[in-house]
C-alpha cells in the first residue's frame, strides 16, 4: 500500500519519490521534476480499482 506523501513533494528525495512510484506501479524514470509530476498526476486521478475493469 502506498504511503503517506508530505503537501510539498518537492521535500521528498529522489529515492522516496521512485518508492512511491514503485508502490503505485508507475514508471521510475526521469528527473525529479517529472517523478512528482507523475504522483501528482496518479494522485489527482485518485486511486484505480483494478477490480472493477473486469466486470466492464
Amino acid at each position: 500500500m502506498p504511503g503517506h506523501l508530505p503537501p510539498n513533494l518537492e521535500d521528498m528525495k529522489v529515492a522516496e519519490l521512485k518508492l512511491e512510484l514503485k508502490l503505485r506501479s508507475l514508471p521510475v524514470s526521469g528527473t525529479k521534476t517529472d517523478l512528482i509530476e507523475r504522483l501528482n498526476h496518479n494522485l489527482s486521478n485518485g486511486p484505480v480499482n483494478k477490480v472493477s475493469f473486469l466486470y466492464y
